[in-house]
C-alpha cells in the first residue's frame, strides 16, 4: 500500500531521514500534496506544455505507471530538483497517482522527458532568478571554450568564476536601469554581460577601461566629458550599434572589435573610426585554464589596429 503525507513538512521530515542509498518506495502524490509541494517550491524551470499535456492525459486515462516513472527527486536543502511537470499534473487533473521519491545531490543528470538547459541548472541549483539565470548562462558559455562542453562542465566552470561572472550580469543590468526602451532594445544585458566577460578575460582589457566605455556607449557618450576622445568614441560604438540593430548585420565578433578599438584608441587619445579599423594581430581567445589562472597556452600578438589612410 502507498504511503500517505498530509503535508509537504510531514513528507520533508521523511526525505531527511533517507540515508545516502534509501529512496520512499511507493508514495501517494495527492492533489492536495503536489499543490502544498509547489506552493514550498512553485517554479524550478520553465513548465514544457507539451510533457505536460502528456503527463495529464496518460493520468485521466489510466495509463500512469509508477514503475516506468522516476522518482521524484529533492535536492539536500529538500527543494524539489524533478517532478514539478507531474505535481501540476495531479493538481490539474485531480487524480492521485503513485510515485517513488529519493533525495539527489545535485540536478546534473537529471530529466523529465525534457532535458534542463544551463538555465534551468543555475536557478535550481545556483539560485539565480528567471532575469540573471540567462545572461549567467551566456557568459558562461562564452568564456568556457572546453571541447565538448554540457552542463557538467558549464556549472564547474560558472562555479570558478562565479564572482566575475555574476559581476559582469549585474553592471550589465544596472547600466540598462532607467534606460529607453530604444536604448534597451539595442544593448541587451546578454550582449554587454557577454562583450564585458570577452574584452578583460580573453582580450585583456582593463575592467575600469571597458565599464567606462560601455557605461558612456549605453548613455550615447553623454557621460563622457564634452569634446573628449571617450565621448567622441562612446557616441561611435552607440550609432554603430543602432545602425547594426536597423539592418540586423553586425555579429558579436565585429561588435567586440569595435569596443576593443575604442578602448585603444581612447588609450592614446586619438579619433578614428572604430568600425572599419583592422586588427592586425588580434589575441586568440583564452582556454578554460588560463582563464581561470592555470598555466598559460600559445596566443596571438598583443591586439595592434590600424586604419585606413
Amino acid at each position: 500500500m502507498a504511503r500517505t503525507f498530509a503535508s509537504f513538512d510531514e513528507l520533508a521530515t521523511a526525505l531527511k531521514a533517507l540515508g545516502p542509498e534509501d529512496f520512499l518506495a511507493a508514495v501517494s502524490l495527492t492533489p492536495d500534496l503536489a499543490a502544498d509541494i509547489m506552493r514550498k517550491d512553485p517554479v524550478n524551470r520553465k513548465v514544457r506544455t507539451g510533457n505536460l499535456i502528456r503527463l495529464k492525459r496518460d493520468i485521466t486515462e489510466g495509463f500512469w505507471d509508477a514503475r516506468k516513472s522516476s522518482p521524484l527527486r529533492f535536492l539536500p536543502s529538500i527543494r524539489l530538483a524533478d517532478g514539478q511537470h507531474r505535481c501540476r499534473a495531479v493538481i490539474d487533473t485531480g487524480h492521485t497517482i503513485t510515485v517513488s521519491i529519493c533525495v539527489v545531490p545535485d540536478t546534473i543528470g537529471v530529466d523529465e522527458g525534457a532535458g534542463r538547459t544551463l538555465v534551468d541548472h543555475l536557478q535550481l541549483s545556483r539560485g539565480l532568478d528567471e532575469i540573471r539565470a540567462p545572461i549567467a548562462a551566456a557568459v558562461t558559455k562564452a568564456l568556457c571554450h572546453l571541447s565538448g562542453a554540457g552542463n557538467r562542465e558549464y556549472l564547474d566552470f560558472y562555479s570558478e568564476q562565479q564572482t566575475f561572472i555574476t559581476e559582469c550580469v549585474s553592471k550589465s543590468l544596472d547600466w540598462l536601469d532607467g534606460q529607453a526602451p530604444s536604448v534597451s532594445a539595442v544593448f541587451k544585458p546578454v550582449l554587454l554581460a557577454t562583450l564585458r566577460a570577452r574584452a578583460i578575460k580573453e582580450q585583456d582589457q582593463p575592467a575600469e577601461s571597458v565599464d567606462q566605455l560601455l557605461y558612456d556607449a549605453v548613455n550615447g557618450g553623454m557621460t563622457a566629458p564634452d569634446g573628449s576622445p571617450r565621448r567622441a568614441l562612446a557616441k561611435q560604438f552607440f550609432d554603430a550599434m543602432q545602425e547594426s540593430f536597423r539592418r540586423k548585420k553586425a555579429k558579436q565578433a565585429d561588435i567586440l572589435t569595435w569596443l576593443i578599438a575604442a578602448l585603444e584608441f581612447e588609450r592614446k587619445g586619438v579619433l578614428k573610426n572604430i568600425v572599419t579599423a583592422r586588427l592586425a594581430g588580434r589575441k586568440k581567445r583564452k582556454s578554460p585554464h588560463q582563464l581561470a589562472g592555470g598555466p598559460p597556452a600559445v596566443i596571438g600578438e598583443p591586439a595592434v589596429f590600424s586604419h585606413p589612410a
